[in-house]
């Protein structure tokens, strides 16, 4: 968390010139680019790459691909490109919250009192937020 600070603060500037699908291209080509060099290390790399030759999973692979890693990073760095820094990470932080919801509706994952109070406490911080 303290590097994604330091770099969001570091990139604020060039984020207010540059377009956002430009920057979210370099961070995800970053991104693949050393997920790629780590596979050649790992020990069951074989068994990993196999899995992206498998059919049966291609169309929630892609959906899941497209919509969790481009568009929601489109949106994230949108967010911090025409808001206030402090702003937009405290409301990015909120989809711990949707994480926690959509787990106890489709996964029905169980509800009790540390995980409704941390719910509570993370709605309330997004409203004095929100509120100023």
């Amino acid at each position: 968390m303290i590097a994604m600070a330091v770099s969001i603060v570091m990139v604020k500037n060039i984020l207010a010139t540059t377009n956002v699908l430009f920057v979210v291209e370099i961070r995800l080509l970053g991104g693949v680019t050393v997920m790629l060099l780590m596979l050649g290390f790992h020990p069951k790399r074989k068994i990993i790459s196999q899995s992206l030759f498998t059919k049966k999973n291609w169309v929630s692979t892609l959906a899941g691909s497209f919509i969790g890693a481009y568009l929601a990073t489109i949106i994230w760095m949108a967010g911090m490109k025409y808001t206030q820094a402090s702003i937009a990470s405290a409301l990015n932080q909120t989809s711990s919250l949707f994480i926690f919801i959509f787990a106890a509706m489709f996964l029905n994952e169980p509800l009790n009192r540390h995980r409704i109070t941390g719910l509570i406490l993370g709605i309330t911080g997004v409203f004095f937020v929100i509120l100023g």
